[in-house]
């Protein structure tokens, strides 16, 4: 049986169910970049939504996932604060076409899984991806590990959607 709780998703604005995919104790991950290790939380996850299938990553000090700020103290670090706009780090042509599909998510949904599927396009193009296909592409950099499974498995249901 899957991990479940109800919390408000950070993509819809929705109090729903959420699907946990992953969870982590502190002790169990290395932090690159530690800066104020008490503003990282007791825990990490990673969670999906039932209503929209956002994937999000957060923290919490007391395992109270669904939590908000005070007793749960839940911290989002993806979807960013501003879900239209992807970090500076990531290239230019990703973030610009990623933009363009967040314009069209609320009114197309086909619109937007072409659009994504596009975004992919140039991760894979961004991170040297072999492959004479997006299908091929995507599962190169799966098979490098620059990809974790999960999002592995829903680029490949967007590759599908946006064909």
């Amino acid at each position: 049986m899957e991990n479940e709780f109800k919390g408000l998703c950070p993509w819809c604005n929705a109090i729903t169910r959420q699907t946990l995919v992953y969870n982590a104790n502190r002790d169990d991950f290395v932090l690159v970049n530690p800066g104020n290790i008490e503003d990282f939380g007791d825990e990490i996850f990673v969670a999906v939504c039932k209503k929209c299938n956002g994937i999000w990553i957060g923290s919490t000090l007391s395992g109270d996932y669904g939590g908000s700020f005070g007793k749960g103290h839940r911290h989002i670090y993806y979807p960013t604060p501003n879900n239209n706009e992807l970090p500076i780090e990531v290239p230019e042509s990703i973030r610009s076409s990623y933009r363009e599909a967040i314009k069209v998510k609320d009114v197309s949904s086909l619109s937007f899984a072409v659009m994504i599927r596009r975004s992919l396009e140039f991760v894979c193009n961004d991170k040297g991806a072999n492959g004479k296909t997006l299908e091929k592409k995507i599962e190169d950099l799966y098979n490098k590990g620059l990809i974790p499974n999960q999002l592995f498995d829903l680029s490949t249901e967007v590759r599908k959607v946006g064909k």
